[in-house]
């Protein structure tokens, strides 16, 4: 360890050394704090003195103290080649024969004698030390001695006898300061910028021990240490200072914040005087700042060095402490918990205290692992019943697969059987729902309804709008009863005025829903981010789940496929598709519609892999599932499938009344395989069916509707249909539908002989592909792009007099006859000629025919009025082909 802010104690040193040498000895006592670098002295001044005097060094040893003369034996093992035998073979060796050979060494030359730890020394050899100073004042002979200053751990008539002496010398080593623990930095890693970087924290750590200093330097220059460091160098210094101190640091890390001097004396074993002696020597040595350790590793470290066993016994010892105390339920049952036992009685219900204040700070984790520790020590089965309730409602919020199996046995029938067995008390209703909460999730609705029934128990509110969205309004009010159909003024009210929580979940999950089929995504959206982000911030698995889900399907609606496919990837491996249970149709089909949107056909196939439970058949998820696969069958050109699952969608929607928006559309979905089929008298009866159904107040399907149907009417009447689908689909945002809208739009004008209008649009829709990251569009329109012909060619490079000169010549007419027509002279018709043949690359008039038929031929007037393409292109602003991407999904 490099010296810093030693510099008057080595100048002392350096002087007693020259006194010394001139033959007069000296004695010094060099003391201070634990860890402040007293023997780092003492090895810096032998290194120095080099070969100038013979230097005999010897350390007491606290397990050593009951060894006579140990430390005066070590000294004479140093000079064997220099003194008779007899005095170094004695065991032990007699203090007057001892201090004799050494001054009869000093005859020959100057002779340093360093003693650390003289605290502790046995008696013998402080003995023999002692005569040693009492005869050296005339010898060249440097006694140096370094021990502890502190008054419990000193041997006060040592340092009283050494002070008699006027030529004695005492230097006391203080810790650090802040520019001395930078210089120390430095001068070990020869980095002075960085050193003074860490220099304030480490000071803060250490107290100024050198010691600390550089372990805490250590951990930070490497956080892969992990404070492995400072654990070291304070375990370290903790042994060297015995086991009375290391008790009283045990019971300070235990104690943590409740930690007191009576009670620390009580939890050490020993009385309070001496835990103050302790508690003072962990403070002088950078240990501690008061009563609490200055690092948190600090604490770790010097629980974990302790036996399990031990460890054990200290906590369960210390959460009694507390107890009595009155200190909060929190610490006490962390001391409970870190023994691993609750016996009954005020145990049980401290961990039960703590675990519920636990759940309303968002520590869902710990909570559990309190009551779990509560249930090891219950004794009474209402009690357990209670718990095991408490215990599942919170693990619904982070793990609903673990609170499921935490309430039901293996068969579902038997769900809640023993926490329901006190059937009309509070804690028996209060299991009842948490099971059918729970049973809702797995796709259970029947038998969340009979667990109901059998505790004669009501489903609260919540419960009935978790099944709403699970299962849909008219089957979910069929089995639990439950409010009517929510308006978007509702839902608005509701997502506004709730505060995330266990009993609010439900309903605002409910009211997104709600505001999302309506397609009120300036609704829907700002709140559903913001739940999120609190979902996240409290560390709610479920939560964050859910809520990931639903913005999910509100970037898919927008037109967003990759924010789509990210927000499902994180929503579906937040739970894992064993967590999601029968909702996992809700992620799921998510990712499968986006990536089967975006072209990414096997993350679709290999999503599709994904078991979905039996449970979750007619469920509003499994048929939002049945349609993902068939459209991913569709996009794939795998039509007769994609047929068979959306008829079977339809035919489970029927059978269990589920009239959920998002899956009505399976109508139109087979209206689109019809087509594909080439059928569009089906084609169409679906889509009629679908726009029957969707009423003024969902855009989005109406929209879809209308451009499926404009699929099945001629060219002429489509672009009216398509008009009003623009319109819908705009008020609605969904981006990638109305690309889809302006895609067919190009193509119906291509078809009536429009193509500049054809091309306009086309373009438009590519834009809106690219926006949207819908790589099989854009690969479609890319492929059906309308062909340039020679005389849209010809109008864009062409100037007006070239074209009229080439449109003659095109129809036969000589140059003359041109020249006469247009009142030019033929030089100039020749000229324009000369032009036009160039920039159409022809090399004859005969060519013009094919490059050019008509230049002057008027254009066909577009329709009219307030559904045809002029109404349509003039309604939509030009964004619409396409907008900007805004980023708000």
């Amino acid at each position: 360890m490099a010296l810093v802010e030693r510099e008057p104690e080595e100048r002392a040193l350096r002087q007693a050394f020259a006194a010394c040498l001139a033959g007069h000895g000296r004695t010094v006592l060099v003391t201070g704090p634990l860890g402040v670098g007293k023997t780092a002295l003492l090895h810096a001044f032998a290194d120095q003195i080099g070969l100038d005097a013979l230097v005999l060094s010897a350390a007491g040893a606290r397990t050593e103290q009951d060894r006579a003369g140990g430390v005066v034996a070590e000294l004479l093992r140093g000079a064997r080649r220099h003194i008779t035998s007899e005095v170094v073979e004695a065991d032990p060796p007699p203090a007057r024969s001892a201090c004799a050979a050494l001054l009869e060494l000093a005859a020959h030359r100057p002779v340093v004698v360093l003693v650390d730890d003289t605290h502790f020394a046995d008696t013998t050899s402080r003995e023999a030390v002692l005569a040693l100073h009492r005869r050296l004042r005339n010898s060249p002979v440097l006694l140096v001695c370094a021990e502890w200053d502190h008054p419990r751990l000193r041997p006060a008539p040592f340092r009283a006898e050494l002070s008699r002496d006027p030529d004695f010398l005492h230097l006391r080593l203080d810790p650090l300061s802040p520019d001395g623990v930078a210089a120390l930095l430095a001068a070990r890693w020869g980095n002075a910028a960085r050193a003074e970087e860490l220099a304030r924290e480490c000071h803060r750590l250490s107290g100024g021990n050198p010691l600390l200093a550089l372990a805490a330097a250590e951990d930070a220059l490497d956080p892969r240490r992990r404070g492995r460091a400072v654990a070291r160098a304070v375990l370290t210094c903790l042994h060297r200072g015995g086991s009375p101190l290391l008790r009283v640091a045990c019971g300070l890390a235990v104690l943590g914040e409740w930690v007191t001097r009576g009670g620390l004396a009580r939890l050490a074993g020993t009385d309070p005087d001496a835990v103050g002696h302790a508690v003072e020597v962990l403070r002088e040595a950078g240990l501690v700042r008061g009563l609490r350790f200055r690092c948190p590793t600090a604490a770790t470290a010097v629980l974990e060095h302790l036996e399990p066993a031990d460890r054990a016994r200290l906590h369960r010892r210390a959460a009694e402490l507390l107890h009595r105390a009155g200190a909060p339920a929190r610490e006490v049952a962390r001391s409970l918990a870190a023994a691993g036992h609750a016996a009954p009685g005020w145990p049980v219900a401290m961990l039960r205290e703590a675990a519920a204040r636990a759940v309303g700070d968002d520590e869902v984790p710990t909570a559990v692992r309190w009551w779990e520790l509560a249930l090891t020590g219950c004794r009474d089965e209402r009690e357990r019943a209670a718990i095991t309730t408490a215990l599942a409602r919170a693990q619904w919020r982070v793990n609903p697969t673990a609170a499921l199996r935490r309430v039901t046995a293996d068969n579902p029938d038997n769900a809640g059987s023993t926490s329901t067995s006190s059937a009309g008390s509070a804690p028996g209703e209060d299991a009842a729902v948490v099971a059918a909460r729970c049973l809702l999730w797995e796709g259970h609705l029947d038998h969340a309804a009979a667990l109901l029934d059998r505790a004669r128990r009501p489903a609260p509110c919540d419960l009935r709008l978790l099944a709403q969205w699970l299962y849909g309004r008219h089957r979910a009010r069929g089995a639990l009863g439950g409010p009517g159909r929510w308006g978007v003024r509702a839902a608005e009210h509701v997502v506004h005025s709730h505060r995330l929580d266990d009993a609010t979940f439900p309903a605002l999950v409910r009211a997104l829903a709600v505001l999302i089929d309506a397609d009120r995504r300036d609704l829907a959206l700002p709140r559903c981010v913001a739940l999120l982000a609190e979902a996240r911030h409290r560390r709610a698995t479920t939560w964050q789940a859910v809520f990931g889900s639903l913005h999910a399907d509100l970037a898919l609606r927008c037109g967003d496929l990759r924010a789509a496919l990210d927000a499902a990837r994180r929503a579906l491996s937040a739970l894992g598709a064993a967590g999601w249970g029968a909702a996992v149709g809700f992620p799921l089909s998510t990712l499968v519609l986006a990536a089967t949107a975006a072209g990414r056909h096997e993350e679709a196939a290999t999503a599709l892999l994904t078991t979905v439970p039996d449970t979750a058949t007619g469920t509003v998820p499994g048929l939002l599932h049945l349609r993902a696969c068939g459209h991913h069958h569709l996009a794939t050109g795998h039509v007769r499938a994609a047929m068979a699952e959306f008829h079977t969608c339809g035919r489970l929607a029927g059978a269990a009344q589920v009239d959920e928006p998002a899956v009505e559309l399976w109508r139109v979905d087979l209206a689109q395989c019809y087509l594909a089929l080439g059928q569009p008298d089906r084609a169409r009866a679906w889509a009629l069916r679908q726009l029957g159904r969707a009423g003024p107040d969902r855009p989005r399907a109406r929209g879809t509707a209308l451009r499926v149907l404009a699929a099945t009417e001629p060219p002429a009447r489509r672009p009216r249909l398509l008009g009003d689908a623009m319109t819908l689909l705009w008020r609605a945002g969904d981006r990638l539908e109305l690309t889809r809208v302006l895609a067919d739009l190009s193509r119906a004008h291509h078809e009536l002989g429009e193509p500049s209008r054809a091309r306009l649009l086309s373009r438009r829709a590519a834009a809106g592909a690219r926006a949207c990251h819908a790589e099989d569009l854009r690969r479609e329109l890319e492929r059906d792009r309308p062909v340039e012909c020679g005389r849209d060619r010809a109008g864009r490079v062409l100037t007006a007099a070239e074209q009229r000169v080439a449109a003659l010549a095109a129809l036969g007419h000589t140059n003359h006859e041109i020249g006469q027509r247009l009142q030019i002279t033929d030089s100039t018709v020749e000229q324009h000629l000369t032009r036009v043949y160039r920039k159409l690359n022809v090399s004859r008039r005969t060519e013009l025919p094919s490059a050019l038929p008509s230049v002057l031929s008027p254009r066909p007037a577009a329709p009219a009025g307030p559904h045809g393409i002029r109404a349509a292109t003039a309604s939509v602003p030009r964004t619409a082909g396409w907008p900007e991407r805004t980023g708000d999904c």
